[in-house]
């Protein structure tokens, strides 16, 4: 009979202790990317050329073929099935199955180009890392069911820390299927798969904390979010004023300007944002459904940066972002009025890729 992979820590004495095994992404809330995002009020928060700070009318904009070629989704299933003692501190034990995929379309057909399947079991980081070291040894050549962990990580622990343990298992999780979906645009990028005829949309934005997101690497590739923080304040010359305020105003077809993000992880890039409402607004349930938030990195040697983004180009982007709404998966997903039909597509490859929980949380 196969040991369960938490066998492999009883093996150097820690205390494990059985508890109730359970999906977070049930109970536990995924929070914003762009939660974090602080905006001071400054004139230089516009960034698009002559950009009178209206709204943008769209549907008019003449539209030929779409320049959009790949589409890139992260998803993960998250558990708790574990407690582990240290000292005088008791924490959990936190495993995931992580999943990134890559679609391209090419004569009108939607297929598969990369699907990852990654499984990660996490601790907290008081474990020593001699012991972590000599467990990632033992994972090497153990499987379970056919089942394999491909990473073992620590998550952040502090004393006094504002957040709580599985909180913080679940961001160092996200952050390790972040880090893989950059691999995948890198790779794309070094192999010249990508450029201004052959972009990419990455569902989610682009305000990633790691150090490998570049200009070089993201010039073709647009971040589309299709949830986003509504209380973000100073942003289009709107001193104070959340941005959900303004976006309840978006008509079917129209954008915002763009303005600026500041990135205080990464001081080499500028990042503009901008809001697209992609569905009728009268047909929607709330007010915000049918709005995405997109983000595109600005281009020094043109001096995006400074001088902001021409309005054709962002015009032209968001006329492509139009098309591809349809065909929606109305019923399917109750996020559907926020959905582009690629990253939806997407999105599911990666899902049912995944092992079922029962089965997954029965190997540890």
């Amino acid at each position: 009979m196969e040991k369960r992979f938490l066998e492999l820590f009883k093996k150097y004495n820690y205390e494990i202790f059985p508890t109730e095994r359970i999906n977070l992404d049930y109970i536990e809330k995924e929070e914003y990317q762009d939660q974090d995002e602080d905006v001071e009020f400054l004139d230089s928060m516009v960034l698009e050329k002559n950009s009178n700070n209206n709204l943008r009318n769209l549907i008019d904009f003449p539209f030929s073929s779409t320049f959009f070629r790949y589409f890139l989704d992260g998803s993960r299933k998250v558990y708790k099935i574990s407690d582990i003692a240290f000292g005088n501190k008791f924490l959990p034990i936190v495993c995931a199955q992580i999943g990134v995929a890559c679609s391209e379309r090419n004569d009108k057909l939607i297929k598969k180009y990369k699907l990852y399947n990654k499984n990660i079991i996490l601790v907290p980081d008081i474990m020593s890392s001699l012991d972590i070291d000599k467990i990632k040894d033992d994972l090497e050549s153990y499987s379970n069911h056919g089942i394999k962990i491909d990473y073992l990580e620590r998550y952040e622990h502090k004393r006094g820390h504002n957040r709580k343990p599985l909180d913080l298992a679940l961001a160092k999780v996200i952050q390790k299927m972040q880090s893989i979906e950059i691999n995948q645009i890198i790779e794309m990028t070094n192999s010249n798969k990508l450029d201004t005829n052959k972009m990419l949309l990455i569902d989610g934005s682009l305000q990633f904390s790691d150090k490998r997101i570049n200009e070089e690497n993201f010039r073709n590739v647009l971040g589309i979010s299709k949830s986003f923080n509504v209380h973000l304040t100073n942003i289009l010359k709107k001193k104070n004023q959340e941005i959900g305020t303004i976006l309840t105003r978006l008509r079917y077809g129209q954008r915002t300007p763009v303005y600026r993000i500041p990135i205080s992880s990464n001081k080499n890039i500028t990042i503009g944002a901008w809001y697209l409402r992609i569905r009728d607004e009268n047909k929607m349930k709330n007010s915000l459904d049918g709005i995405i938030k997109v983000e595109k990195i600005a281009n020094t040697k043109e001096n995006e940066h400074i001088e902001g983004f021409e309005s054709f180009v962002i015009d032209n982007i968001s006329r492509n972002l139009l098309e591809e709404r349809n065909v929606t998966c109305y019923g399917s997903d109750k996020r559907w009025p926020n959905h582009l039909y690629p990253i939806y597509l997407t999105e599911r490859l990666i899902k049912d890729s995944f092992i079922s929980d029962l089965y997954f949380m029965s190997v540890f």
